[in-house]
């Protein structure tokens, strides 16, 4: 939350506008015990948080946002088996510091990107903050946009 409000980043989270709403959940390592500011913070750039919630747009389209439990045993392709078309999944920062990547990307199944794995198509972002030290070095902070169009 300090690099945030130090950024003043803000005013730039709130120009993100969607006709449905823009939404977040919150990343494992903001529930380390700043999660109430982190998502008050969030939450005055207009973005909704879902914090182990379901919420049902124009009775069209569920969200659900799950917090990170920090388990290491998720497993995409068990997802990709479930009555689902979108996962937005948490991230490793595509590594934060090079040669990290390159952990990363032997560890899971989808580290960064976007894939397509049965019926649901999965993303993970690098996400735009960072962990312990506050750089990066072959890779990039960003916020994804993900348009959904219905059949």
């Amino acid at each position: 939350v300090n690099a945030y409000l130090a950024e003043k980043m803000q005013p730039h989270m709130a120009k993100l506008k969607a006709p449905m709403g823009v939404y977040a959940t919150l990343g494992n390592h903001d529930l380390f015990g700043d999660q109430d500011r982190i998502d008050q913070e969030i939450r005055k750039a207009g973005i909704t948080v879902l914090r182990d919630e379901t919420l049902t747009l124009n009775n069209e389209l569920v969200l659900i946002g799950r917090n990170d439990n920090l388990a290491h045993d998720t497993d995409i392709e068990k997802h990709a088996s479930l009555p689902l078309d979108i996962q937005v999944s948490g991230h490793a920062h595509k590594g934060q510091v090079f040669p990290a990547s390159l952990i990363t990307k032997m560890m899971y199944r989808l580290d960064y990107g976007h894939e397509k794995i049965g019926n649901p198509h999965f993303f993970v972002t690098s996400g735009y903050g960072f962990w312990g030290i506050p750089m990066r070095l072959g890779s990039q902070s960003e916020v994804i946009i993900i348009d959904v169009k219905g059949k």
